[in-house]
């Protein structure tokens, strides 16, 4: 059904224009207006997919409705249909923007005019989302490059850094209070060089899911967030469910659940709530078998005009502070694994956020060796 904004004041020439679109085989459904203020909220309400306008009426004029338009919905064609307009204006109104225009006492060039414009139209928005899509893919080599160099010259001082730590262990004459520290350290340059390893590699991972312990990967994940979780003395409730071994994309999954308890911790204020829980369920629609990973969190929520972009490269709700991959790095991570991901959430009394992941049971599984590959943890966006 198309959607026609008609601004014209008479209402036997708005009839004939329908009238034309219909016989021409064009399903429309039509909103009138003839003065300015009614076009303007028309325009606000933006539920319309062709403008068709007079160039004039008596309270308002076709070249002011066009430079409205131009504005507010300047991907919306716009098309004179007037009996006024001679050749000079006609001409300098498609030098104005408008996408075409058709002389009342021939409407049969009303339907073609209109399909053409409704083509170029789409052609249009193709060629601007594949421009977006190609940007954001150059953004991110860019970004993966230079991840993939910092994590190169990373190796070097961190092994020294690493070396020199093993041979202060060795010294007989330290105290217990130093061994502890230097142990502290080493535990904490390991994790630098896991997190350096994964930069590097990330997307080198086995093609094939392996059969892992989720109540141990998810133990591993929370342990990473230790130290931040009793600063702010939150609870965290764990309700792992189901116990077998589950096929996954070990690192990538890991990394996606950082992810996620990463952004749940930074949202919740202090003395908060946190709800980890991993369950077998039924894909709804289709009514496979899987398991349900939630993530919920009692921080402040989302706000609503933000919800419709998380998952989107670059979209940051942190400021400076963050990166805007991290979902949407969770949400190829959970399509990889043919799954799907939700989130819910809500502002006010009784605020917070759910994410909800559903990974099906059938995975292209490769069974463990008997020297399975260390699953590495990235840093969190």
């Amino acid at each position: 059904m198309l959607r026609v904004l008609l601004l014209e004041d008479s209402p036997l020439d708005a009839e004939l224009t329908i009238s034309t679109l219909k016989a021409g085989g064009i399903h429309c459904q039509t909103k009138r207006v003839e003065r300015r203020d009614e076009y303007i909220n028309a325009i606000r309400e933006r539920g319309f997919d062709v403008i068709l306008a007079d160039y004039a009426l008596p309270d308002f004029d076709g070249v002011s409705a066009l430079r409205i338009a131009a504005v507010q919905v300047p991907d919306i064609p716009f098309i004179f249909v007037s009996g006024s307009i001679g050749e000079e204006l006609a001409i300098e109104s498609l030098k104005q923007g408008a996408t075409d225009y058709v002389l009342k006492e021939r409407l049969v060039r009303l339907v073609p005019c209109v399909n053409r414009a409704l083509r170029e139209t789409h052609d249009r928005r193709d060629r601007k989302r594949a421009e977006e899509a190609l940007m954001h893919n150059e953004k991110i080599a860019m970004l993966g490059r230079l991840a993939a160099t910092v994590a190169h010259e990373i190796n070097n001082p961190l092994s020294s850094v690493t070396n020199v730590l093993y041979l202060l262990s060795t010294q007989p004459e330290l105290t217990n209070d130093s061994r502890i520290l230097i142990e502290m350290a080493q535990t904490e340059l390991k994790r630098v060089a896991e997190i350096s390893h994964q930069t590097l590699s990330f997307y080198r991972e086995s093609p094939h899911a392996v059969p892992i312990d989720i109540a141990e990967l998810l133990e591993g994940v929370l342990w990473l967030f230790d130290r931040q979780i009793r600063e702010k003395d939150m609870v965290v409730e764990r309700r792992v469910e189901y116990r077998k071994k589950f096929p996954a994309f070990p690192g990538e999954l890991r990394q996606a659940l950082c992810n996620l308890v990463s952004n749940a911790i930074q949202a919740i204020p202090p003395n908060g709530r946190m709800v980890l829980r991993v369950h077998e369920t039924t894909r709804r629609n289709t009514g496979e078998r899987g398991l349900s990973f939630i993530i919920a969190d009692s921080g402040g929520g989302i706000a609503p005009e933000d919800r419709f972009h998380i998952f989107e490269p670059f979209f940051s709700t942190k400021g400076e502070n963050g990166t805007g991959l991290g979902l949407w790095v969770t949400k190829g991570v959970v399509e990889k694994h043919r799954g799907t991901i939700r989130m819910r959430s809500r502002q006010g009394e009784n605020s917070g956020t759910t994410f909800s992941i559903f990974l099906p049971f059938q995975q292209e599984v490769l069974p463990l060796t008997e020297n399975p590959r260390k699953p590495v943890v990235d840093a969190v966006a």
